[in-house]
């Protein structure tokens, strides 16, 4: 178990992707590094996942996390 979180932890930390865990609202839970380098924020956690739109989109963002509950 040790093992794998530690290849899951470095597999998360390197990744070029932004990696996400929402909640049921679409706030972020966890970012990757690379969720950070992609917005420019540095703290990500708390913010909803709208943040990695451009402002005009983030109603469709918000109706997309909708039809996906």
């Amino acid at each position: 178990l040790a093992y794998r979180k530690a290849v899951n932890h470095l597999i998360v930390e390197n990744s070029d992707d932004a990696l996400v865990n929402l909640d049921e609202r679409g706030i972020i839970r966890f970012a990757s590094a690379a969720g950070e380098r992609f917005t420019g924020i540095t703290d990500l956690e708390g913010r909803h996942l709208d943040v990695f739109f451009d402002p005009l989109d983030a109603e469709i963002v918000r109706e997309a996390l909708a039809m996906a509950k």
